[in-house]
């Protein structure tokens, strides 16, 4: 039993962690179900210590606790020998300037649909019991990966990163069993292959940089040419409004006025004269005529 006991805890353990998709041991259901096996004898021998005792049954001998003990020992073991997929991602917030790096947790669903899993324990009691899988987009040929590391008083902390552009998460509503669940899919945008090398980085940052600045030097540009356009706008219609107000015409609308008024005196002055030198034709016509007939 000495034997038996840890190597069925390893495979146990091996198991439980390949179902639950946990990064630790004690966030996920099935090592408390296993708990509560493990210290029912107990329970049975505080509540009946009588018939524990005619039986030869005391969860406090040596024996029995050597017995927990190596089947612990080999669950824990064989719980951290199942490496289970995780991943770093490093989500590059171009705008806000920082970068969030968090392990997830992935997985292919009996579809055949990769999936990651949220940790805590409700998360995972969701999906274990439930079936509810979180579907993942994450492009099998991203091999660009980065290591970052992280020191601080006490520990170092380093992680191979798979560099990322961006993050989309979409949410939808799913009933199972009369209880409605929300499901979580993701969408990872990768980085672009530009920024391979530190100096391509940095002189790519830098283009960027020039492009933001002229893109607000030209909307400084349109706002100042907005606010002289309205300007003119109110100028121009002032000047029509106190034109029309002191009903005084211009120089030009007098000049053509006096023009008009010049051409159309000529005018009648020439009928008039063409007027006179027709009657006079006429009268000239009239007086041989009247003296041949006296």
């Amino acid at each position: 039993m000495l034997i038996f006991l840890p190597i069925l805890g390893y495979f146990v353990g091996f198991r439980f962690r390949g179902l639950t998709h946990s990064i630790l041991p004690f966030m996920e259901p099935l090592t408390y179900i296993l708990i509560a096996l493990t210290l029912l004898p107990i329970f049975i021998y505080g509540f009946w210590e009588d018939w524990s005792v005619s039986v030869g049954f005391n969860p406090f001998d040596l024996d029995f606790v050597a017995l927990y003990l190596g089947f612990w020992l080999g669950y824990l073991i064989g719980y951290m020998q199942n490496e289970t997929d995780v991943i770093y991602v490093g989500v590059h917030q171009i705008v806000d300037r920082t970068q969030d790096i968090e392990p997830i947790v992935r997985y292919y669903n009996s579809n055949g649909q990769m999936c990651w899993q949220p940790q805590g324990f409700l998360n995972i009691c969701r999906t274990l019991f439930f079936g509810i899988h979180h579907p993942l987009q994450l492009s099998g040929s991203i091999n660009r990966t980065r290591r970052v590391s992280m020191r601080n008083q006490f520990f170092k902390i380093t992680a191979d990163t798979i560099d990322l552009a961006g993050m989309e998460e979409h949410e939808t509503e799913v009933v199972k069993c009369h209880i409605h669940f929300t499901v979580r899919a993701r969408k990872y945008i990768p980085s672009p292959n530009c920024t391979d090398s530190p100096y391509d980085w940095i002189v790519r940052a830098q283009e960027y940089e020039d492009v933001f600045v002229e893109f607000q030097e030209m909307q400084v540009a349109a706002a100042e040419s907005k606010a002289a356009m309205q300007s003119a706008m109110i100028k121009g219609g002032a000047l029509i409004y106190n034109a029309l107000a002191t009903k005084t015409p211009s120089n030009m609308v007098m000049e053509d006025l006096g023009r008009e008024f010049e051409e159309d005196v000529k005018a009648k002055a020439k009928s008039r004269s063409m007027k006179r030198a027709s009657e006079e034709a006429a009268a000239e016509a009239g007086q041989p005529q009247g003296a041949a007939d006296r």
